[in-house]
């Protein structure tokens, strides 16, 4: 369980990698760095841990996240997608287009013609966006929710509340009040989980085996208590700021936190994107103490203002039939409250910008070069450039056709006659 910075990862994450995305602010900032020779296997390795390094478990959680991303994030299309019209094989993950049913008369799903997987989407009455994957060749299961919101709408007062409410949602439930009662639920059941806050999002996510179908759907049903019954108990809240300190202070000496908390530092410091994300007992303890908040209240207050159905993306990958997997989901997060609030972030988007010659930061950015010292034995090159976006249709457009990928490829292509060559 963390913050991470990007991308999102469970236990590594690649210092040296060549592209990197925060998908915080009005615009996204694309790195360039000199050591690319990771790039092609950054994606295996934010998966590639020790308990669960096969192939197939690799895939699934590459896929599953994949579906996570395109739930979420894909602009609204009421139009009909021609199914063959993506081209790949069955190992490449599906490139979707989801829309909610009550903006689309028909979904049709873009996947390559060799991918045999069936998807279904389709939006609870709750207004819970779902994207579901049976995949029968697979004995594995695989769940993430999306939570729309992240440490860029923490209140000024309290910098890191919104991670930690993300490891408080893991202390008991009112339907499973013992605290770590999921992760044992896994453990017994060959399963494992974590979750990470981004600046505009909170993923949770597990694995475990599906093959029974007892099993996995109880797993459901213990995974939705998160986000309907959450108890964030007085004594889990005080324990639990330790983990966050000790978290924090781990990243103190880790190159990749203290090169984007320098990059957060470059950008206009009215904007949420520059707040210190972590937190630490400085922040969430002594802080609040100091200020007569009582910080407990502030969770349960984050929690019930922006953990709302309508907010919230689900993707399940499992070896049921789509039939079964729509039951279990139904019965396991049905009851997330919907309290029809509209994206956090509304309050900032396209209003402040994150960059300019005229905002306020605390490290210059346009045509400055930063020099480092590291922790390691690093040499780097970074070249970052900031893609602003003047309205949400512009942002969702850029996502769906992703023309820095095309740009990225290029640059980092090491064949005949590339860059490198």
């Amino acid at each position: 369980v963390g913050f991470i910075p990007s991308p999102p990862s469970k236990t590594s994450r690649t210092s040296n990698s060549r592209q990197r995305i925060n998908n915080a602010n009005d615009g996204w900032s694309r790195s360039a760095a000199s050591n690319d020779d990771e790039n092609d296997n950054t994606e295996l390795e934010l998966f590639d841990t020790a308990s669960f390094n096969d192939a197939d478990s690799i895939t699934r959680r590459r896929l599953m996240l994949s579906l996570l991303t395109s739930a979420s994030f894909a602009p609204f299309a009421a139009n009909a997608i021609n199914t063959n019209a993506a081209t790949g094989t069955s190992s490449t993950s599906s490139t979707l287009l989801a829309s909610t049913a009550a903006e689309a008369a028909t979904i049709h799903i873009i996947k390559p013609p060799l991918d045999k997987r069936s998807y279904d989407t389709f939006t609870l009455p709750n207004g819970l966006r779902v994207l579901l994957c049976s995949d029968p060749s697979s004995t594995s299961g695989a769940v993430a929710m999306n939570v729309h919101v992240g440490a860029c709408s923490d209140p000024l007062e309290i910098p890191g509340l919104a991670h930690f409410c993300e490891h408080m949602l893991f202390l008991g439930t009112d339907k499973y009040p013992e605290e770590g009662a999921f992760s044992k639920f896994l453990s017994a059941n060959g399963g494992t989980n974590n979750a990470f806050t981004d600046s505009e999002k909170t993923v949770y996510y597990f694995e475990m085996d599906g093959s029974i179908n007892a099993r996995f759907s109880e797993a459901l049903l213990r995974f939705g208590s998160f986000f309907s019954g959450p108890l964030f108990t007085e004594s889990a809240t005080g324990r639990e700021l330790n983990a966050i300190d000790s978290e924090n202070s781990k990243n103190l000496q880790n190159d990749v936190f203290r090169l984007y908390q320098l990059e957060k530092d470059r950008v206009n410091s009215d904007h949420p994107y520059s707040k210190f994300f972590t937190g630490n007992k400085s922040t969430l303890l002594e802080g609040t103490k100091r200020q007569n908040i009582n910080l407990r209240e502030q969770l349960v207050k984050f929690y019930e203002t922006y953990y709302s159905a309508n907010e919230m993306s689900l993707a399940v990958v499992a070896p049921q039939s789509l039939s079964q997997l729509r039951k279990f989901v139904t019965d396991g997060f049905g009851s997330i409250p919907n309290r029809e609030i509209d994206p956090p972030k509304g309050d900032w988007i396209y209003k402040v910008k994150p960059y300019g010659t005229s905002v306020n930061r605390r490290v210059p950015a346009e045509k400055t070069i930063v020099e480092i010292v590291p922790i390691q034995e690093l040499r780097q090159v970074t070249i970052t450039w900031p893609i602003m976006f003047a309205s949400k249709e512009e942002r969702e457009a850029f996502r769906l056709n992703k023309p820095d990928y095309f740009v990225s490829s290029l640059l980092g292509h090491e064949g005949v006659g590339s860059l490198l060559s």
